[in-house]
């Protein structure tokens, strides 16, 4: 064999072994990568240690706060979110949970036709009598409800969850349902934590009621300087000129009557108390 044979011989060979380790180099490169996307895919992504998924099925799930022991509730029958969706709303509902449960539920057919009957019957039918928030968002009436119970009214009043629903409707006017119930949620557990909330329609309510009552109240002393001024009674008396005669008086008795009077008696009477519930809402 030729020095020029024994050359190509070992170029040849050379070009195998880089072939080689290329395509060794691409097969362990794939196969990391599949094995980072199994275990990608082999653990949720909502997982967490601050909850445990007891029940999940389609569009209900159903978790745990291991630390309060208080359950959280998806009930999704309008279908309005993904399964994503839900995972991603678990996290900001469990931290509304440390003294309550917390329900999100969705409807497309109210059968009470009206959004907080709907919401007093399904929060007394899973977990009567106990402490804790629902929202609704109601399909049929186009409607965002609030209702909360026991230690939880207290804090979510009526006016918090009006504030709250004024806040979020516009998210659910334009579609964004996920948005609107996970905002609902994080100015939620703010108020439980004793935290304000931000109320930008209450304040334009406010101005306007100021701007109405400023300008009635210069129209009324506006009137009251332009009018003319009228005489008094004791003015009007003074300048008319009258006389007045008196002669031959008689006296002439005709009867006599008496009249009982009794002594008059009195009565008082109470109110009742109120209830433990609290609810607010918004059209949208």
């Amino acid at each position: 064999m030729t020095g020029r044979e024994v050359m190509t011989v070992r170029k040849v060979d050379f070009i195998k072994n880089h072939i080689f380790v290329k395509a060794m180099s691409f097969i362990m490169a794939a196969g990391m990568v599949m094995l980072l996307m199994g275990g990608l895919t082999a653990v949720p992504v909502w997982a967490d240690d601050s909850y445990t998924v007891e029940q999940e099925e389609d569009d209900y799930v159903l978790c745990k706060n291991r630390d309060s022991g208080y359950e959280i509730l998806i009930d999704d029958s309008a279908d309005l979110f993904t399964e994503s969706e839900e995972n991603d709303l678990i996290p900001y509902m469990i931290n509304c949970s440390d003294g309550g449960f917390v329900m999100l539920v969705t409807i497309a057919d109210n059968k009470y036709n009206d959004a907080y009957d709907f919401c007093h019957s399904y929060y007394r039918s899973m977990i009567p009598e106990e402490s804790g928030i629902m929202f609704l968002i109601d399909m049929d009436t186009r409607e965002l409800r609030f209702y909360s119970e026991g230690s939880y009214h207290r804090q979510l009043t009526a006016d918090v969850m009006n504030i709250i629903s004024d806040n979020i409707y516009k998210m659910a006017h334009n579609g964004d349902y996920h948005a609107c119930a996970r905002e609902a949620f994080v100015e939620v557990a703010d108020v439980l934590e004793g935290k304000k909330i931000a109320a930008p329609m209450k304040f334009v309510s406010n101005a306007c009621l100021a701007i109405l009552l400023a300008l009635i109240i210069n129209y009324f002393i506006a009137r009251g300087v332009s009018k003319a001024v009228k005489p008094s009674n004791n003015e009007i008396l003074k300048s008319i000129y009258s006389t007045f005669e008196f002669r031959n008086p008689k006296v002439t008795f005709l009867n006599q009557t008496k009249t009982y009077s009794p002594r008059s008696s009195g009565s008082g009477g109470g109110g009742g108390g109120g209830g433990g519930h609290s609810s607010g809402g918004h059209s949208f």
